[in-house]
């Protein structure tokens, strides 16, 4: 699964720092078990093509690429400033949003 090869170990990685682990109140286990069952869950794409927005960070043109291969309407970050730094470069039916942005925006919509 492309979550599998791509995404996992960076996921983890960041998941695991010190600063998280405090941030969210959880143990590596509890991350590890959180994170198998994203893989489990997740649905494969193939990427048939690259699209590079060219980004200011290069590691997150591929999340975009698989966000737009996906159809999914929010990129989920706390990194928001990275992929909104060129003004021409915009993505009509995808929303860049904080974790916490989309938390709220949930709960408007599915908790009524």
């Amino acid at each position: 699964m492309l979550w599998t090869r791509i995404y996992y170990t960076k996921h983890q990685e960041v998941l695991s720092r010190k600063t998280s682990l405090k941030d969210i109140a959880l143990k590596i286990e509890d991350i590890d078990k959180i994170l198998v069952f994203i893989s489990y869950i997740s649905i494969p794409y193939n990427i048939s093509f690259i699209f590079r927005p060219n980004l200011r960070d290069e590691e997150d043109n591929k999340f975009v690429e698989l966000a737009l291969v996906a159809n999914a309407r929010y990129l989920i970050t706390s990194n928001i400033k990275d992929f909104h730094h060129d003004k021409n470069l915009s993505f009509p039916d995808l929303q860049i949003i904080t974790p916490g942005d989309f938390v709220k925006k949930w709960r408007e919509e599915n908790e009524k």
